[in-house]
Formats: C-alpha cells, structure tokens, sequence
C-alpha cells in the first residue's frame, strides 16, 4: 500500500482515507432500502427500529 500511495504521490494515510471513501459510497449504493424491498419495509415499518430511518 506504501508503494501505491507513494505512485499517486499520497501520503499512506490520505491513500487508505481514499479506498474507504470509494468502498463506503459503494457500500451505500449496494444498500437495501424498505422502498426497493416490500418485506424490509414490513420489518423496519415499527417505532423501534425506526430510528434506523433518520441515519
């Protein structure tokens, strides 16, 4: 990874911040939402777990 960052002319820190940014907005658009999925939307349609909506 060191001799990634150093190719980019990165510092290691900067290159490891940049693969998680690119994985975690990956992540978030691979995410389930109750909208694409009617039976996640049964189980999260309660007050407990509605919490989770505002994340």
């Amino acid at each position: 990874m060191r001799i990634a960052a150093a190719r980019q002319d990165m510092t290691l820190q900067e290159y490891v911040r940049r693969a998680l940014d690119r994985q975690l907005e990956e992540d978030d658009r691979d995410a389930l939402s109750a909208v694409e999925d009617p039976v996640l939307a049964q189980l999260w349609s309660d007050p407990e777990n509605a919490v989770y909506d505002r994340l």
